[in-house]
């Protein structure tokens, strides 16, 4: 009887979360709707650059409806921003959009090319903006496209970073999974060069026997200066261990180290490097954990991603059967709070978690529903702290709409 009742009353909170409404400290908008005819905003990716007084926003994503690949750019100051500005990178679709920008704010955005969705084939693409390498992108010539990879096989979102090596020639680098392999490949160059290097993370090209297979490849510039790249082991892997990448030897390829600490298995997470001076109390990596399917979301921390050093934090969120937290995305505002972004895939709508690094605990406002306002929303969600204006924000996909959105809201 007491297990009936408990799930009486589990199920009486499932169902009071789905009927709650979207938070009203949070301002949501419709950036593209694709016309009212098109099933816009897949896989949002968002780039906030500050330069002064002034900030500039871009967001790249996918449109399946023609298909084509599309960005938004706009500009504010600490007061308020300008209306959004559309172009189009790519009339022959793109899928899995990434920008990166360089120090002086400039644009890339890497991608799938190609429009359909389901793991087709496509080669990677690196665009910029008239840089006048590669060739004009298809139909539009003020962007202009290189070809990085031959075709792949791709259904996971690729990753990409600017490293800043500063005497030494800037680099680009470009990392993806194929299907249904889960083959980790890497691709790089110099800023200025034309000239792509292409491997298999852990081997070499067409070498099968010490390659390192590998899904969600996530890569980030840590604080001392060179290159990560963290990733999920292949589904096939029985291993309970979390394998880390620790940067590139030269041309010749990656060394291999295993990370037992970081183990999301085959979660979703996102990795956030502090790199606020005056928040140097705080421990230098953070990472969120969420499953899909069940799991309650989870945030770390580490003072190295080579050792065990550190503390790691693992505290309860909410009831695991209730609050599914899928595409996790970290931003660490001026305070040295932590805001996990997340899909609620109980409910599908857009959650918002706040930690206290400071204090080490969750306290105050620690969950918000972002968005409930459709049967699908909140998907992919990626989430920014502007120190210029004050405010999160946060793109994401309204699948039911087909739209994408943007939500922000004041931080004190």
């Amino acid at each position: 009887w007491g297990f009936v009742m408990r799930q009486i009353a589990s199920g009486a909170f499932f169902l009071f979360m789905l009927s709650a409404c979207s938070s009203p400290n949070w301002t949501r908008e419709i950036v593209d709707d694709g016309g009212g005819s098109g099933h816009v905003g897949a896989n949002p990716s968002l780039s906030l650059y500050i330069d002064g007084s002034s900030q500039h926003m871009a967001v790249a994503y996918e449109d399946e409806s023609t298909p084509r690949l599309k960005i938004k750019t706009r500009q504010g100051s600490s007061f308020n921003w300008n209306a959004f500005q559309t172009q189009t990178i790519s009339n022959t679709g793109g899928r899995f959009p990434e920008v990166i920008r360089d120090p002086d704010g400039d644009i890339y955005v890497a991608f799938v090319d190609g429009g359909a969705p389901g793991g087709t084939a496509g080669p990677i693409v690196l665009a910029s903006f008239d840089t006048g390498l590669g060739s004009p992108c298809p139909g539009f010539s003020d962007w202009d496209c290189e070809t990085v990879s031959t075709p792949f096989n791709i259904d996971e979102p690729i990753t990409a970073v600017y490293e800043d090596r500063g005497s030494k020639p800037h680099r680009i680098h470009i990392m993806w999974s194929s299907f249904p392999q889960e083959e980790l490949w890497h691709a790089y160059r110099n800023v200025g060069s034309t000239t792509w290097n292409q491997l298999r993370v852990g081997g070499s090209i067409g070498n099968d026997d010490d390659a390192v297979d590998g899904d969600r490849p996530l890569s980030l510039i840590n604080d001392g200066g060179g290159m990560r790249l963290l990733y999920t082991p292949d589904r096939g892997f029985q291993s309970a261990s979390k394998v880390e990448i620790n940067g590139l030897t030269s041309f010749g390829g990656w060394s291999v180290t295993t990370f037992k600490k970081f183990s999301p298995l085959s979660g979703t997470y996102d990795v956030l490097v502090n790199q606020i001076p005056t928040l140097s109390t705080l421990d230098t990596y953070w990472y969120a954990r969420g499953g899909c399917s069940g799991d309650t979301i989870r945030i770390s921390s580490e003072t190295s991603l080579l050792g065990n050093g550190g503390t790691t934090l693992t505290p309860p969120v909410f009831d695991p059967s209730v609050f599914a937290a899928c595409d996790p995305d970290l931003a660490l505002d001026d305070n040295g709070f932590i805001y996990v972004a997340t899909h609620r895939t109980f409910g599908n709508m857009l959650d918002v978690y706040r930690y206290n690094a400071g204090l080490g605990s969750w306290s105050g406002e620690k969950y918000t529903i972002i968005d409930n306002s459709a049967d699908v929303t909140g998907l992919t969600p990626e989430i920014v702290f502007s120190p210029l204006s004050r405010e999160l924000l946060t793109v994401y996909h309204d699948e039911t709409n087909g739209t994408l959105k943007l939500a922000t809201k004041a931080v004190p």
